[in-house]
């Protein structure tokens, strides 16, 4: 995907038009807000997702292969099932596991605990869009203040909001 860093007023104008309706994202290094942002799910790709709305059938076979790695089969993939390998922690699984799990889209701290250690500032920048799609800000992630969406059921969360939870590596046995 094309990335477009504009200068500052026009790339404010071009994000504040059409941003989320063309096909780049924008490169900019400007301070990230404290306030909410909404984030169309598009941003978020498969992989960020941790793949967790693709059917079997329809993963890339690398993510398919680093799947069965972690002990899921079709039948366990599409519904939800819960292998072994979910119940480690990241030091406790093996170099292949680990390997698999990076080919999803985790790293330990979305693996272990859904970045709930972590401080706003300590964040990846796609988590903190994730996170803001979601509801957070700043002030209210580092203060372990929830936003109202996780007080929903997975299955009515929008589907904007349900990307940024798979991006935190939230599922929907894992959200409860």
């Amino acid at each position: 995907m094309l990335c477009l860093n504009l200068p500052g007023p026009l790339n404010a104008v071009v994000k504040s038009c059409c941003h989320g309706h063309l096909p780049f994202m924008f490169n900019d290094d400007e301070e990230e807000t404290t306030q909410p942002t909404t984030t169309p799910s598009s941003k978020f790709s498969n992989k960020m997702r941790k793949f967790e709305d693709i059917h079997w059938h329809n993963l890339p076979n690398k993510a398919k292969k680093a799947a069965t790695t972690l002990g899921f089969d079709k039948e366990s993939w599409d519904n939800s099932g819960w292998p072994e390998s979910e119940d480690k922690w990241w030091e406790d699984l093996t170099a292949a596991e680990r390997e698999a799990a990076i080919e999803l889209g985790y790293d330990q701290a979305s693996w272990d605990d859904q970045y709930e250690g972590k401080d706003w500032d300590e964040l990846p920048r796609d988590v903190k869009r994730a996170a803001a799609a979601m509801g957070f800000n700043k002030e209210m992630w580092d203060e372990d203040e929830w936003p109202d969406c996780t007080d929903e059921h997975w299955g009515d969360l929008s589907p904007e909001v349900r990307s940024g939870a798979m991006v935190l590596g939230y599922n929907e046995e894992i959200w409860g």
